[in-house]
This record gives structure tokens, C-alpha cells and sequence, in this order.
């Protein structure tokens, strides 16, 4: 393989985003071997586009209903783009599928975000066809009596639920008027719990948002290490991204497989001593390396550096 003067080789991890069948712009994507592309490496001319940033992925996409994925990239890597969002690679590898709670709780925008995903819901097909249930005004529904599209629950004036009366979009409880719910009859979104106004709750009945809790309209401060710390949920998940510590070795293999305690221990020691940011880990608020190593298996040694005040 040839390459252009601005590609070069480096390895580095990313996402990107899939349409249903695992595949963008005609390629299909293997989930659990090394994707490849031949030829000069060039931006938006050839190889197998990504972004560093998560919600980087979405100004490249008005309308998608498919996957999100973790990805690591090397070989040729093509960084010249003049907006920085966007790379591309020779190899490619999908470490792992996020979904879309994670994408969520990941990305700071969730208005714009919730936005375009019910954007991407909309349909430009004509209406009452396809469908294999009973009296449905919309189209491609298993279930019946629906006015909205596929669905496979009964009664939804919503899109994509698998639950039943739903106005909201892409809902597996019931009557929900939001979106993107387990649980049932929640106007927020993202809930596993029911009647929720707020967000991202497994608890019921909460004003608030990411509780556990029933009949909350207070948010409680989050515990990190044991400890209480001052900050809210979303910036605690951008504090852990940054300090890569969802990039450790994961419990299950690529073909979905559970690893051994014992191996999967020595898989992240090793990612420790080898990968790992040990700065930005232990300058985490409250951090203690005995709670760490009983959460993750690493032993991170006596060296600590200051740790941060919050």
C-alpha cells in the first residue's frame, strides 16, 4: 500500500457510527475481526472514517437508526481533515457497541442530540402499508391499531416501540409520551422506572433525573470512591472518559464470551502498567486505591500523586 504525504502510521482509539445492517457508505463492517481497506489513505476520498469524540459523530448525520461503537483504528491514519472531527484509517477494529443510554450520558448536547434522534424517526415512505397487524394508519407494524410506524406493540401513535400506547419514539414499556423508555408511562426519557418526568431513572415517579429513588425532586450528590463528590452526574462521566478508564479490558471477549476473573485481572494489570493515564486515574476526586483495586483488580502501587480538591 502507498500513502499519501499526510497519512501516517499511528494507532488510536475512537467511534463510529453504523447503519442497521453494520454497514456505511456500501461497506460492511465484521464486528470481530480487522476491517481493511487498501489504497492512499485520504479523508473523505478513501479508508474507514471516524471520530475521536463521540458526539463528533453526529454532525455527519441527520438521520440514523442503526449503531454506535467504540472502535480502535491504525496503520495508514489520516488526520489532515482541516475541522479535526474527522479521521480515517486502513484497519479498523468495533471494540465494543454503545447504546444509545451511554451515548446519552456521554454527550453533553442531549437536547440536540434527543432532537436528531427523533428526527432520524420520521418517515418518507406513504402511510397504511406493510403492515401484518390489525387497523394501523402507519406503516411496517407488527402489532395493531397504530398510527404511528414500526411498531410491534398495539395502540402507539409513536414510532418504533415494542411496548403499547405510546406517543412517544422507540419505547419498550407503555404509554409513554417520551422517548427511548424500559419502564412505563414516563414523559421523560431514557427511563427504566415508571411515571417519570425527569431523566434517566431506574426509580418511579422521580421529578429529577438519573435517581434510583421513588417520588424524588432532589437530586442526591453522587459518591465517588464512597465518598460524596460535588459534581453532577454528567461531568463525572466526561472526568472518567477523560481519564480513559472505560477504554480497561472488558469481562467479555469479542465474541461476547465472559473471561476468567483471573485472566481478565492480568488483562488490566497490565493495561495499567502499559496504557493507562495513572495520572489523570488517581488525581480522580476521592480516589483510593484499595476501593480501586476492589472494583477493577488493578493494583495501582504505593506512588500517588496529589490528588485533586473539589
Amino acid at each position: 500500500m502507498t500513502a499519501k504525504h499526510y497519512a501516517h502510521r499511528r494507532r488510536i482509539k475512537g467511534y463510529k457510527v453504523f447503519d442497521e445492517d453494520w454497514t456505511c457508505r456500501g461497506m460492511h463492517y465484521d464486528l470481530h475481526e480487522v476491517n481493511h481497506i487498501d489504497g492512499d489513505i485520504e479523508i473523505c476520498q478513501n479508508g474507514m472514517h471516524f471520530c475521536q469524540k463521540l458526539e463528533d459523530c453526529f454532525r455527519f448525520y441527520e438521520k440514523f437508526k442503526g449503531h454506535v461503537a467504540e472502535i480502535e483504528a491504525w496503520g495508514w491514519v489520516d488526520d489532515s481533515n482541516g475541522d479535526s472531527y474527522k479521521m480515517c484509517a486502513s484497519n479498523l477494529k468495533i471494540v465494543r457497541e454503545i447504546g444509545w443510554g451511554e451515548v446519552a450520558d456521554t454527550i453533553m448536547d442531549k437536547d440536540t442530540l434527543l432532537e436528531r434522534l427523533q428526527t432520524s424517526l420520521k418517515v418518507s415512505y406513504p402511510h397504511n402499508r406493510y403492515n401484518t397487524g390489525l387497523d394501523n394508519a402507519g406503516g411496517y407494524n407488527v402489532g395493531s391499531h397504530n398510527s404511528g410506524d414500526h411498531n410491534t406493540g398495539n395502540h402507539n401513535t409513536g414510532h418504533y416501540n415494542s411496548g403499547c400506547r405510546n406517543s412517544g419514539n422507540t419505547n419498550s414499556g407503555d404509554g409513554n409520551s417520551g422517548n427511548f423508555n424500559l419502564g412505563s408511562c414516563n414523559s421523560g426519557d431514557f427511563n427504566s422506572g415508571d411515571y417519570n418526568s425527569g431523566h434517566y431513572n431506574s426509580g418511579d415517579f422521580n421529578t429529577v433525573d438519573h435517581s434510583a429513588d421513588f417520588f424524588s425532586t432532589k437530586s442526591r450528590k453522587l459518591r465517588l470512591f464512597n465518598k460524596k463528590v460535588d459534581l453532577t452526574r454528567e461531568e463525572l462521566v466526561i472526568r472518567l472518559t477523560q481519564s480513559g478508564l472505560y477504554s480497561m479490558p472488558k469481562p467479555v471477549d469479542d465474541n461476547g464470551k465472559e473471561i476468567g476473573k483471573a485472566t481478565l485481572i492480568a488483562q488490566r494489570q497490565q493495561w495499567w502498567e502499559h496504557e493507562a493515564d495513572k495520572k489523570a486515574i488517581k488525581t480522580l476526586p476521592n480516589f483510593n486505591p484499595e476501593v480501586f483495586k476492589e472494583c477493577t483488580g488493578i493494583d495501582v502501587g504505593t506512588t500517588l500523586v496529589k490528588q485533586a480538591t473539589i
